[in-house]
């Protein structure tokens, strides 16, 4: 990986592996003497998920999306002001193709930009039936995480992963994919950018 610090942003269904990917991420640029964040989708959700009913498949209360974002954008501000240009971030998200989404990466390819990192955006794919073994799992309902199969399903068949557009993107299928491997792909991905992006 090039010098120049990036702010990588995995994108993926619920149950797909961000986080696990994330953490194979995070661990080869560690090793590689790269100061790095890790702020998984649950770390700016789970504050509020905490305070309010949750079990996982019934939907949460009204106004708690609201909350949520409130705690996002406190993060994404301290990275965008506070954080050592030197570092470099591994966000998480499950978004799909919908304005308010697109809207969220912009956002943290702003923060990229505004930070002078690479902004690199991972689409993680997996397919269906896989995503609903894995959501279901039962260390997702210790993490607050979704393991509704059903809603999943549901959502696979209406709706597709975000594709924000960028050139530096990179989409994978990691449904048989290890996460190692899958962060050495995004490794290797990264070398090979212009050194302008």
């Amino acid at each position: 990986m090039q010098d120049r610090p990036a702010l990588f942003l995995l994108i993926g269904f619920s149950g797909t592996g961000k986080l696990t990917v994330a953490k194979a991420l995070r661990s080869r640029l560690t090793e590689r003497g790269k100061p790095v964040r890790l702020v998984d989708n649950h770390y700016v959700n789970n504050p509020i998920f905490g305070l309010v009913e949750n079990d996982g498949v019934r939907p949460l209360p009204a106004g708690t999306w609201d909350r949520v974002g409130e705690v996002r954008e406190a993060i994404v501000r301290t990275v965008e002001t506070l954080s050592p240009r030197d570092w470099s971030f591994i966000f998480t998200n499950d978004l799909t193709d919908s304005p308010e989404e697109r809207a969220w990466a912009d956002r943290l390819a702003e923060v990229a930009g505004n930070r002078g990192s690479r902004f690199v955006p991972v689409r993680l794919l997996c397919e269906v039936e896989e995503l609903c073994r894995r959501i279901a799992s039962a260390e997702r309902r210790v993490l607050m995480k979704s393991t509704d199969a059903d809603w999943i399903r549901l959502r696979a068949a209406t709706q597709q992963v975000l594709d924000p557009g960028w050139s530096s993107t990179l989409t994978l299928d990691i449904t048989s994919m290890p996460p190692g491997e899958t962060a050495d792909r995004i490794l290797s991905h990264i070398d090979t950018l212009p050194t302008s992006i």
